[in-house]
């Protein structure tokens, strides 16, 4: 952990001319202070709903992307989504904060979905099926879940 937390972290890489990849979970751990939620870096309370996963996942985003955070912020690696749900609801998902981004973020922010398990791209034969139905889905091959 950072002396200061997150703002001081991403003050210190503004001032060393330094790009940051931030980390966001929709689910379990969050990566930052979000107000009305737990500390960073404490494990949050699993919402198992669409709504619940795109409530924690846009805070830490908007965090993220933050005046106080924006300029050291290369892109956010997100751990998205759950293996419980159905293709339709990983869609849902995924579409949503694609929106959500759209509307909210700056047009530059990059936002990545990593291949995990436990997450809604836990498997390639998962993957292949959400993959097309969301067209601006940006991943992140981590190949040692699949």
């Amino acid at each position: 952990e950072f002396p200061g937390g997150v703002s001081a972290f991403a003050s210190a890489a503004r001032d060393a001319e330094l790009k940051v990849a931030w980390g966001a979970f929709s689910s379990g751990f969050l990566a930052f202070d979000v107000p009305g939620r737990v500390p960073p870096l404490a494990f949050a309370p699993q919402g198992e709903s669409v709504d619940d996963h795109l409530a924690s996942v846009t805070a830490q985003l908007a965090e993220a992307f933050s005046e106080r955070n924006r300029g050291p912020t290369a892109l956010v690696n997100c751990h998205s989504g759950s293996d419980a749900w159905t293709t339709t609801q990983s869609i849902e998902f995924f579409a949503r904060l694609g929106e959500w981004a759209d509307a909210r973020l700056p047009s530059d922010a990059l936002v990545v979905h990593e291949t995990h398990r436990t997450r809604a791209l836990f498997s390639p034969w998962a993957a292949r099926v959400i993959v097309p139905q969301v067209p601006k889905l940006w991943l992140t091959a981590d190949l040692s879940h699949w």
